[in-house]
């Protein structure tokens, strides 16, 4: 099924108020999650600040690195495309979160209508739909891994703004990740499961942030994984974690 296709059949979610998740129309989904276009003035400075932001975070990167670094001659590019830095950081959240929310709707639907339908799932479905997006934006994507550390630099950072807009444009799809390990880890606390996912969470995005590192560590020389075997890796760790009853 071609990507176009699939965009015609999928709702994003998200309010117009706070950019959190309700149904829009699919012309808004279609919209949102186009092809970055490296042609475009619009689409250069996306790719140009996610890069910058991703390497020297969103407090490390001003707007005159960022109009420079895109080939642009002066900062009124920014604000007609964006209106301003935080609308380009709004701008570039949604786009790398809808891309994510596009790419895992199916399983989680399929989960949540598995649980609808009074049948048991696994931790090992919820963490599948949950990890496999990294590896797919790594491999079709040439702005992926830019993305990916983007998102750890917010995660990671200290720079306030970054980390309420992340928030507010992530929860409601940590609340679904939430409410299907809810039921497929039956065992946990709610306190428990939120810190594991917490933990979980920050270290598969660190895990795919420094990917092209992860040959060389403290502890000596490492083969890397194969994507599938990554995935997997980091699924079964998962498996473990949330198995576990005590803390």
């Amino acid at each position: 099924m071609s990507t176009r296709l699939q965009l015609r059949i999928v709702n994003r979610v998200r309010t117009n108020k706070n950019k959190c998740m309700t149904k829009t129309t699919n012309s808004e989904l279609i919209d949102a999650i186009r092809p970055l276009d490296p042609s475009t003035t619009r689409d250069v400075l996306m790719l140009t600040a996610l890069k910058e932001f991703g390497v020297r975070g969103i407090s490390g990167t001003s707007v005159n690195r960022l109009v420079k670094e895109s080939g642009e001659k002066n900062t009124s590019a920014i604000h007609y495309h964006f209106g301003s830095r935080t609308g380009l950081i709004k701008a570039l959240i949604n786009y790398v979160q809808d891309w994510f929310d596009f790419e895992r709707e199916a399983q989680l639907r399929a989960l949540e209508r598995t649980i609808d339908d009074g049948r048991d799932i696994s931790i090992a479905q919820v963490l599948t739909a949950f990890v496999q997006p990294y590896q797919a934006v790594l491999e079709r994507e040439p702005w992926g891994l830019e993305a990916i550390r983007f998102i750890a630099m917010i995660e990671f950072d200290e720079d306030k703004e970054g980390r309420e807009l992340l928030a507010i444009r992530a929860t409601e799809t940590a609340k679904r990740f939430l409410a299907l390990l809810r039921h497929a880890a039956p065992h946990l606390e709610s306190p428990q499961l939120i810190r594991r996912m917490k933990f979980y969470t920050s270290s598969v995005i660190y895990a795919y942030s420094s990917i092209r590192h992860s040959g060389t560590a403290y502890y000596g020389e490492n083969e890397d994984l194969k994507p599938s075997e990554r995935t997997d890796f980091y699924v079964r760790s998962g498996i473990r974690l949330f198995s576990d009853g005590d803390d």
